[in-house]
């Protein structure tokens, strides 16, 4: 449904009993908060809504203050939105030790590796801490999306990007130790980082099921992140009973009505 007016999405969720995210590639609109809490279906809040007048990209390992400041204050806006959700949960992408441009996202990035990930992951830390003092006395859990990491983003084995492996999420996790963060498991960057990163899949998504508050299912080739239709070869669906009680998102792309709901029942049937 992507491209479509918001309120042609809203209203055919309505008819089908569908729940939605409202996410990064819903487009800039003055009314955006109160159209959110007007439809009157199941809802859930990600990472760049609502979209601000002015775009920038989203990255609490900024080491810009001024990028990672309006980062913390646009999570907070979802924060408070997420309290009215069908989930009290509100999701963020994982930092960046890179600042890339708007244009830049879901393709090739220009960087140079002159940076320092040991302040980034702290940035990302302190960024983590202040959103979860502010969401934990309201009931809200904080999930962090896994990036994505593909090779033609891995210069000569440098990888700007935060959260790619159950190593670096759980290390994170862990040190943070609070019961309100957990993992937004996004199994497609996941199986992209793998593949450029060397890594087991299967034992990768092992480790990182305790950790795990939310999925969001979609499927590629292992190289391209592209968001594919999940079929019966869907790598993560041996997964899925161990998914069964936390929000499953499809994130298909180019997708007809009547195969959001072919996905669900897939989705369902593996449970």
């Amino acid at each position: 449904m992507h491209g479509q007016p918001l309120d042609e999405i809203i209203s055919k969720c309505i008819s089908n009993d569908w729940a939605l995210e409202f996410s990064s590639n819903i487009k800039h609109q003055a009314n955006l908060i109160e159209i959110y809490r007007s439809a009157n279906i199941k809802k859930i809040i990600h990472n760049y809504f609502p979209a601000p007048e002015h775009p920038f990209v989203l990255n609490l390992a900024s080491s810009n203050n001024e990028i990672r400041e309006a980062s913390i204050n646009h999570c907070k806006q979802g924060i408070d939105l997420a309290k009215e959700s069908s989930e009290n949960i509100f999701s963020v992408h994982a930092g960046f030790c890179i600042d890339p441009g708007v244009s830049e996202l879901g393709r090739k990035i220009n960087y140079s590796s002159n940076y320092k990930k040991e302040i980034h992951l702290q940035h990302f830390i302190n960024s983590l801490n202040v959103l979860l003092k502010y969401s934990s006395p309201i009931g809200v859990k904080l999930l962090v999306e896994n990036n994505v990491i593909s090779e033609e983003n891995f210069f000569n084995q440098n990888n700007p990007l935060l959260c790619c492996s159950s190593s670096e999420i759980i290390n994170i996790i862990e040190q943070i130790n609070n019961p309100n963060l957990m993992l937004l498991l996004d199994t497609a960057h996941l199986k992209v980082s793998c593949n450029t990163l060397n890594l087991n899949l299967v034992s990768e998504v092992e480790k990182l099921l305790p950790f795990t508050g939310a999925v969001h299912h979609s499927d590629n080739n292992g190289r391209v992140d592209n968001n594919i239709q999940l079929d019966m070869d869907y790598w993560a669906r041996s997964f899925m009973p161990y998914f069964k009680m936390i929000p499953n998102i499809i994130e298909v792309a180019k997708i007809k009505d009547t195969d959001i709901n072919n996905q669900i029942k897939l989705l369902k049937s593996w449970m």
